[in-house]
């Protein structure tokens, strides 16, 4: 392989790093509701144990699966 000095190897960067991972692997989904619905939503899924993300996702999937 080739060897690179320390002046031209880039260090190793975890935020660059996650950053890049997630861009490749995740969808961004972005929506906008009314003052207050996010610190709702916020509250029940820490009451739950969950991140907002995943609190939502499984609103997502249990309406798809009811409806």
């Amino acid at each position: 392989g080739i060897i690179m000095s320390d002046t031209t190897k880039e260090k190793f960067n975890p935020r660059k790093y996650l950053a890049q991972y997630t861009k490749e692997h995740y969808d961004r989904i972005t929506i906008t509701a009314p003052k207050g619905k996010k610190a709702d939503v916020m509250e029940k899924a820490k009451d739950k144990g969950l991140s907002a993300s995943q609190y939502i996702l499984m609103a997502l999937d249990y309406f798809e699966r009811n409806s």
